[in-house]
């Protein structure tokens, strides 16, 4: 690993292992202050907007657009200016405790082909309600992209003005600021760099894993 993805690596690593111990120890206090127990009421939202929870402690800005079927989980934070669209059955499952930063995309797009039933090891029945299926305690970078089908793993890292389309992220897969991923199934613990494009399964399957000894030597 060069020594600018190492220091890039190093800093979203220490990023994310200490936002998630400040939401499990603060989740009062994080990053958006809102009373749990209400979404924020958004200023632009359509008619067949559809929010459903499994909990009651999720918190949306009130300047991003949420439309259609969107079912969230417990604790779950979208930021300022994000655009999450389920209209026309494309539905949008967030996980508990994931967050979303500000002005994040999510489509489902349904004319895109679903090969990502082809690159997961998930029962395509199982989630045949979502075109992306976003898993817990997933953490979605500022101005990121997701173009559904889509899944992506527990503790993913998607980082800013990265594009994921028609994929399938494994768990704890690092996806580097401005990488993009086209088609293609990421194995889980695999770091795609910054500004990379992967968009052939060779290259996919070509990627280094994140070990124990990386994440010990950079942090």
């Amino acid at each position: 690993m060069g020594l600018l993805n190492k220091m890039m690596f190093s800093g979203m690593v220490g990023y994310m292992i200490g936002t998630r111990q400040f939401n499990q120890q603060n989740q009062e206090d994080a990053e958006f202050a809102f009373e749990p127990g209400t979404i924020t009421p958004n200023t632009v939202f359509d008619s067949n907007r559809d929010i459903t929870q499994s909990d009651h402690d999720s918190a949306i800005h009130p300047s991003s657009i949420v439309k259609g079927d969107i079912e969230m989980g417990n604790g779950v934070q979208i930021g300022a200016f994000c655009s999450l669209h389920g209209e026309n059955g494309n539905g949008i499952y967030v996980g508990t405790s994931s967050v979303i930063q500000d002005g994040v995309i999510i489509e489902g797009f349904a004319s895109l082909s679903p090969t990502f039933n082809e690159h997961t090891d998930q029962d395509p029945s199982k989630h045949s309600r979502f075109r992306v299926y976003i898993e817990d305690e997933t953490f979605i970078s500022y101005q990121a992209q997701i173009q559904g089908p889509v899944r992506i793993g527990r503790q993913a890292y998607i980082g800013p003005q990265a594009l994921v389309s028609n994929s399938d992220i494994g768990e704890r897969a690092i996806i580097a600021p401005g990488a993009n991923v086209i088609g293609v199934r990421i194995e889980p613990n695999r770091l795609v760099p910054a500004g990379v494009t992967i968009a052939s399964q060779e290259s996919a399957d070509n990627l280094p894993p994140i070990t124990s000894s990386d994440v010990t030597e950079d942090i």
